[in-house]
């Protein structure tokens, strides 16, 4: 069978098998609430809650274990056969095409680890892929902006901020960004403002200008210390985030800014620091 179909046909079906109950749909507002969930911005992302009860028994009607298992919906530990995504908030992950070829999913509890994705298979390689990359495509503005997670791009979506992706869960692949860029577009790097992320804005950095394909053409946003899109949207500041989005930093600006609290430090061990990064 062509296994870049199973996805798709899979978070189709699991669509219309009523796996949601009131139990479970009333953790999945941990996130969003009744009208967000209604809301129509928010159902191009096609989020879900799975309740494991009747959902691995559904699929298993309707699809062979093989496909199953290979799809990464279910594993299998012995002979049991589980829901790799039970009681999670699933999100399906759409290729550029507007196809399912994969899902992630975050708990709404203390389970660790707090995200997971499928199994890499031979058309889902995670480096390669971008949540929301439709974005890209649809994008007449030729400007995209790279959060870290699936929560920061949904609600900066439903904010009308549309061209917006983020990587799944791992590192922003420095190759993936040259890409965009030598198709034109200027990419507008806004990762989280705690230690982190600013380290992933350095070491992105450190890997773009290694790279001898780079081209100028991205652009960095400093949010305030240990802030991130979801969560100034969720106290109330949507417009110091659109604003801050409409002056990001050329890589010069940001290495002259980043520098500065380096600079300006009485610690020696920091100014070191700053003297290895200028390097």
């Amino acid at each position: 069978f062509d296994l870049s179909d199973r996805p798709q046909m899979i978070c189709a079906y699991s669509k219309n098998i009523g796996h949601l109950d009131d139990r479970c749909s009333s953790r999945s507002r941990y996130y969003f609430d009744e009208e967000e969930q209604e809301d129509p911005r928010m159902k191009v992302f096609s989020i879900d809650f799975l309740n494991q009860k009747d959902f691995t028994k559904n699929l298993m009607n309707k699809f062979s274990e093989d496909e199953l298992l290979k799809s990464s919906i279910l594993k299998k530990n012995n002979a049991n056969l589980y829901s790799f995504f039970s009681n999670r908030v699933i999100i399906p992950i759409f290729s550029s095409s507007n196809k399912v070829f994969g899902f992630g999913a975050r708990t709404t509890g203390d389970d660790m680890p707090k995200y997971i994705n499928s199994s890499e298979t031979k058309v889902f390689k995670k480096k390669n892929i971008l949540f929301n990359e439709m974005a890209i495509t649809k994008n007449l503005e030729k400007k995209v902006i790279i959060t870290e997670g699936y929560f920061d791009v949904i609600k900066m979506h439903q904010n009308n901020i549309k061209n917006v992706v983020a990587p799944l869960g791992t590192s922003i692949n420095h190759e993936k960004i040259i890409e965009i860029v030598k198709r034109g577009f200027e990419c507008i790097i806004c990762l989280d403002g705690d230690t982190a992320g600013r380290n992933s804005m350095l070491r992105l950095l450190d890997n773009l200008i290694k790279d001898n394909n780079f081209e100028l053409g991205v652009k960095f946003v400093l949010l305030p210390k240990d802030a991130d899109p979801d969560q100034l949207i969720d106290n109330n500041e949507i417009n110091y985030l659109k604003d801050t989005l409409k002056k990001p930093l050329t890589i010069e600006k940001f290495i002259e800014k980043y520098l500065e609290k380096f600079s300006l430090s009485e610690n020696l061990e920091t100014q070191y620091k700053g003297k290895k990064f200028l390097k």
